[in-house]
């Protein structure tokens, strides 16, 4: 959890059992919607643009689970990116929405 979120210097998004500041919840969703255009191959390996991108996504505070095999492991971030997304356009999922950084 951000600081900035704990103490309500900026918009955050209560997402799972975290709050995550406005900026990183867009960058989550910009990322989310890159991810859909990668080729399943591309989330096996180590050094797949998929898993980089997936790496950079559970930084930023998406959660999933890293299963195996490219193409299943395509499916559970493109899930939590949904269920991200679901929230992310809900109101009541936001605090701070005042402080809105845009």
């Amino acid at each position: 959890m951000s600081l900035s979120c704990i103490f309500g210097l900026t918009a955050c998004l209560n997402y799972g059992v975290s709050a995550i500041p406005a900026e990183d919840a867009i960058l989550i969703g910009d990322k989310c919607d890159f991810a859909r255009q990668i080729a399943s191959s591309e989330f096996d390996g180590p050094t797949g643009m998929g898993i980089v991108v997936g790496e950079s996504l559970e930084k930023l505070g998406l959660e999933f689970e890293w299963v195996k095999g490219g193409a299943a492991r395509k499916r559970e971030i493109l899930f939590a990116c949904q269920k991200f997304d679901a929230a992310f356009d809900n109101r009541s999922s936001w605090s701070n929405l005042d402080k809105w950084p845009y």
